[in-house]
């Protein structure tokens, strides 16, 4: 089954499949979207060993201050980025938030290539490994930690619909190498398109990216 989830605040419930709404964040540097206590459970009787008091001086606290994917792809360490998804994770909990956009998979192509601090580096086997460590060990927790933004967001000004060109070669040597071994080996469950078009065709409609 896929999910089809538009940006925001939460995907929403489709009652009729059973799905629940789902709180989400973004940021690859972590939640940096509302403070701890916006959607955490602050019911003590409700019997979740996560429920937090609503006195807790932390309830204020943001997230937002995990390094960046660029320092982590500095270490090369896969038990490392393991660590990053595991802070995740556990934060997720406590935050009641299930879906983090962001591990960010796009390469560093270029100087002015989008968002470069929240990208690994451009290598797509070193993205690769990292990121599946982070993804794989924050699912343990019960959090999706989704790649983005998939595929070759190449610039930040005039994302949307900038259309992008490409060998088949070139795709699959880089940003779908990076992304490949996140779904195959890390199990991710959750994916955040980008915007623009691959020739032309918009990422979000292209059928070979995103079916196949």
């Amino acid at each position: 089954m896929i999910r089809t989830a538009f940006g925001g605040t939460s995907t929403k419930p489709i009652r009729s499949i059973s799905s629940p709404e789902v709180v989400q964040n973004d940021g690859p540097n972590g939640f940096a979207s509302y403070p701890l206590g916006q959607y955490a459970n602050k019911d003590k009787q409700s019997g979740d060993p996560y429920a937090v008091d609503e006195t807790d001086h932390n309830l204020s606290y943001t997230m937002g201050v995990m390094a960046v994917e660029t320092v982590i792809g500095q270490t090369f360490s896969k038990d490392l980025a393991g660590q990053w998804g595991k802070a995740l994770g556990n934060y997720s909990i406590w935050a009641n938030t299930a879906l983090i956009w962001g591990v960010g998979t796009n390469l560093h192509r270029t100087a002015y290539n989008a968002r470069n601090h929240e990208y690994y580096s451009e290598d797509p086997m070193l993205t690769a490994y990292q990121a599946a460590s982070s993804v794989r060990q924050a699912r343990k927790y019960g959090c999706i930690l989704a790649p983005k933004h998939f595929a070759f967001n190449d610039t930040e000004i005039n994302r949307t619909g900038i259309a992008v060109f490409m060998t088949e070669q070139k795709a699959r040597e880089g940003e779908l190498r990076a992304n490949q071994s996140i779904v195959e080996d890390a199990g991710a469950l959750g994916m955040m398109t980008g915007f623009n078009r691959i020739g032309v065709v918009a990422v979000n409609a292209h059928t070979g990216l995103l079916m196949n």
